[in-house]
């Protein structure tokens, strides 16, 4: 055992040894290559360049013996990742390996740029018309530094003195890496260049395809001034208008298009003879209204809610009713001035009617389903204004809210009768999405409609408790329960005032 615990100790001692001499060995071999290096710095000075003191005090490298005053240049070579290791040499404009970097040297006045030289940035460039070559000079009141780039390689050229102050090589320097990064955004601009198309190269191969790049505006004016022709029939101008749907959604668009005229023009055709004509005038209208103020004030003022008091009074197409009736909405939502305007024309007298419409039921469920829905947002619209956001409110919006009343207009024109018969014959399930839309009316028009409800309570229960039983089958449809909730609180509510 001794002598096990023996030669264990002796084989680390030796190991310790063998590690000291390697350590030993990695020292000298780098204190070496520190040497080695900082020989090759000082040998790429060149030792015959002597320093001779300018009048300014600062210095300039000369060759000796030299008595040229000519201008001088800095280069560098920029593969140099490190500012530390980059060689900065000073080289005088006549010597002898600095002609092959063929540099224009720029003054006041014009000289001739030969083929392939190196031209400074930012110098006056001419066309001589009487020798036919190209001359160039300094910007009057330019002066100072001018940076070179070619054949992969940056210069700077001082056009005020012929030597360069510890500063000019700082700000040379920044420059050079700053040209760098830009060469290779270049480069890389180059590749997309090279792999994508440019437009006008789309441009081209499309005109060769007798095809042409147009913008909307462009597009516009030509579908608009095809519209306004007389010589088209009711196809093509059902077909030029469905191409102007593809554009009115575009608030910009939509506004050209009231400027150049052409919202006249479908305002127009709502009372064309063609049942598509007029179904894709109110598309059109409906697109160009949403949520676009300026062509909502165009439209006003070109009367367009008198065409859809009397549009509605007088459709017979269901389908384009709906139509109708989604551009009215587009028209008179947050738009007050406009919601007073349509009650004052007799338009909830005409929205009472449509619940009355007789048709295929799909068609006639879909249409009171739109009806009804424009009414609950506009009470809903009413009551954020008025009750909920009343304190952010403006006093000019308050005013207008105020002074329009919304379920005056709805009690007047039967509207409390029109949700009672509602509620007596809910649609079936294939339907309900209808269903909310009525228990969100009925829960509005609570108080104005009191008398109306109070004979209905026993229905608001019934309705309430199929909805907890649908919700209960299908815990996933949490509508169901929601749609229970409103029935409960009209429920409940119809229930006190009973009390009272």
């Amino acid at each position: 055992m001794s002598r096990l615990l023996i030669g264990v100790r002796l084989v680390t001692c030796v190991s310790l040894i063998l590690f000291t001499i390697s350590c030993y060995n990695m020292m000298v071999r780098s204190e070496k290559a520190s040497n080695n290096k900082q020989q090759t710095k000082s040998e790429s000075i060149p030792e015959d360049l002597t320093k001779t003191k300018e009048p300014s005090g600062h210095t300039r490298p000369t060759e000796p013996g030299s008595t040229s005053h000519g201008t001088s240049a800095l280069t560098v070579v920029p593969d140099y990742e490190d500012e530390e290791d980059a060689t900065v040499t000073t080289e005088d404009e006549n010597a002898p390996d600095f002609s092959n970097m063929d540099v224009f040297y720029p003054t006041k006045e014009w000289q001739e740029l030969k083929p392939g030289q190196a031209i400074p940035k930012g110098l006056h460039v001419r066309l001589n018309m009487q020798t036919g070559q190209r001359e160039a000079k300094l910007m009057e009141g330019d002066s100072g530094l001018k940076y070179w780039v070619k054949d992969g390689k940056q210069g700077i050229v001082n056009t005020d003195k012929d030597y360069f102050t510890p500063e000019d090589l700082k700000k040379a320097l920044k420059e050079f890496k700053v040209n760098k990064i830009d060469d290779e955004d270049t480069e890389r601009m180059e590749v997309v260049k090279q792999k994508y198309k440019s437009y006008e190269e789309l441009k081209k191969d499309l005109e060769s395809l007798e095809m042409n790049i147009k913008t909307d505006r462009e597009t516009i004016l030509e579908l608009t001034g095809m519209l306004n022709s007389t010589s088209i029939d009711n196809t093509e101008r059902i077909d030029i208008m469905e191409n102007l749907l593809d554009y009115m959604h575009q608030i910009d668009n939509a506004i050209l298009f009231c400027d150049i005229g052409g919202m006249k023009m479908v305002i127009k055709s709502l009372n064309d003879s063609d049942e598509n004509v007029r179904s894709i005038s109110a598309s059109l209208l409906a697109s160009s209204l949403q949520n676009n103020p300026k062509v909502k004030i165009y439209c006003i003022e070109a009367g367009l809610l008198q065409h859809f008091v009397r549009a509605l009074s007088t459709e017979a197409e269901v389908s384009v009713k709906r139509k109708l009736l989604f551009a009215l909405s587009a028209m008179v939502r947050n738009f007050p001035y406009a919601q007073t305007k349509f009650g004052n024309l007799g338009g909830f007298s005409v929205l009472a009617k449509l619940f009355s419409e007789q048709g295929p039921a799909e068609d006639v469920m879909k249409l009171t389903e739109r009806a009804l829905s424009l009414v609950v947002d506009l009470m809903e619209e009413h009551e954020s204004v008025t009750k909920d956001n009343r304190e952010h409110s403006s006093k000019e919006m308050l005013r207008q809210y105020d002074e329009f009343l919304l379920q005056d207009h709805l009690v007047q024109n039967g509207f409390c009768g029109i949700v009672c018969d509602l509620l007596d014959n809910i649609p079936p399930r294939e339907f309900e999405s209808t269903v909310e839309i009525i228990l969100k009316a009925a829960l509005k028009l609570k108080d104005s409609c009191l008398q109306h409800f109070k004979n209905h309570a026993g229905k608001i229960k019934f309705l309430r408790d199929n909805l907890i039983h649908l919700y209960h089958q299908d815990t996933e449809l949490e509508f169901y329960k929601d749609w229970s909730e409103i029935a409960n609180k009209l429920f409940h509510f119809l229930m006190m005032k009973d009390e009272l």
